[in-house]
């Protein structure tokens, strides 16, 4: 799966540096700010349960935040940084039905970035995103079985890729709405039972997976004054 993953990253920089020495309209260059929410969808064998890949479809859609800082350049190329943090609870009963349980498992995602803006013309209002890269995701998992307090930690290598429509209200502010994947995978977990705290190796069906789909609506705000023409 990762190597798939970098195959699709490297096809999508080389789009976006192609796009970039192509682009003829201009944008004043300078650096802007994110602040976003949303919902994160789960999709195909997500999971991030820390009691087995049996109970993967107990963990549904989530709120999501995303922060970010971008380096706009004149030609619509984009450099910056992007946070992403998942927010939920699930509640269900284990698959033997001995215990119920509930589960605050999420995961805070932080990486670089790159990307390429379009103009879509008219009067300068509307423009389109498209971003991606590769970052460190940490999961966390503070759960309740039965009377058995667990806690579950993970760190992996995770990828990401996003495309938006944008449109400005004012020379600073604008609203982005995007649809972004992030993904990640991790065949072990530390976690603390009680106490004692122990590494896990996870078998090939319970393995941690991160695939969501996260739709949000952002406010970008613009540090450098007017777009140029």
């Amino acid at each position: 799966m990762m190597k798939r993953m970098f195959i699709i990253f490297f096809f999508l920089l080389a789009a976006s540096l192609c796009a970039y020495s192509q682009n003829d309209t201009r944008t004043k260059a300078g650096w802007e700010r994110t602040l976003g929410a949303g919902l994160g969808i789960p999709v195909g064998k997500s999971n991030l349960s820390s009691y087995g890949g049996t109970h993967r479809g107990e963990y549904g859609t989530a709120s999501a935040l995303n922060l970010g800082v971008n380096y706009v350049f004149g030609s619509g190329f984009m450099l910056g940084a992007r946070y992403v943090g998942r927010f939920g609870r699930s509640d269900y009963m284990l698959a033997d039905g001995s215990a119920q349980v509930v589960d605050n498992a999420n995961y805070a995602y932080v990486a670089p970035q790159f990307g390429t803006r379009l103009e879509l013309g008219g009067k300068g209002k509307w423009f389109t995103d498209d971003f991606a890269g590769v970052g460190y995701l940490r999961y966390f998992s503070k759960s309740l079985c039965g009377d058995v307090e667990k806690k579950a930690v993970a760190n992996m290598v995770a990828f990401h890729l996003g495309t938006g429509l944008g449109y400005r209200f004012s020379k600073r502010t604008a609203l982005f709405l995007a649809v972004e994947g992030l993904w990640g995978r991790k065949s072990s977990l530390t976690e603390k039972v009680d106490g004692h705290k122990s590494k896990v190796k996870l078998g090939k069906w319970d393995k941690l997976r991160i695939n969501t789909c996260n739709i949000s609506l952002s406010l970008i705000v613009s540090l450098r004054g007017s777009r140029g023409k």
